[in-house]
């Protein structure tokens, strides 16, 4: 029984790439009829790579160049500075606490909140019926 287990899988070891079925078409005549591009990854060169936890302001301020905001908190022991570096091709915001950066953020997603609707309340259209039964649900008599 075990020499009927071995001469069947090397049986089908030599058969498999005799059995496999030849693509009358390469892959780059697919792309070309399909009008596809094989998939890639495109790098960007970010200044925020050179950043590493525990840098100085200072070291901060010359990598990366003045900020488009910075927003700071001060308590009694502690000065805390978030520099926003919007103009970057990956939008940027490192944190700074007591002149070292506690850390770096990247927008990969680059959402704009300026971009997006603002909705109030006068904005809600309610859809209720004019006249409801007494005792209905949601009455507010």
């Amino acid at each position: 029984m075990h020499n009927i287990k071995i001469a069947i899988a090397v049986a089908m070891l030599v058969a498999s790439p005799a059995l496999a079925q030849p693509s009358g078409q390469t892959p780059e005549t697919i792309l070309k009829v399909n009008g596809l591009s094989p998939p890639r990854v495109d790098h960007l060169g970010v200044r925020a790579s050179a950043l590493h936890w525990g840098m100085t302001a200072a070291e901060v301020a010359r990598i990366m160049g003045t900020p488009s905001g910075v927003d700071s908190y001060t308590s009694e022991d502690v000065n805390v500075r978030v520099l926003d570096f919007s103009d970057e091709l990956i939008p940027t915001k490192v944190t700074i606490v007591n002149e070292t950066v506690s850390g770096v953020a990247l927008d990969v997603a680059r959402i704009d909140d300026r971009a997006l609707p603002s909705f109030q309340s006068s904005d809600v259209v309610r859809n209720e019926p004019r006249h409801r039964p007494e005792g209905a649900v949601g009455d507010q008599r």
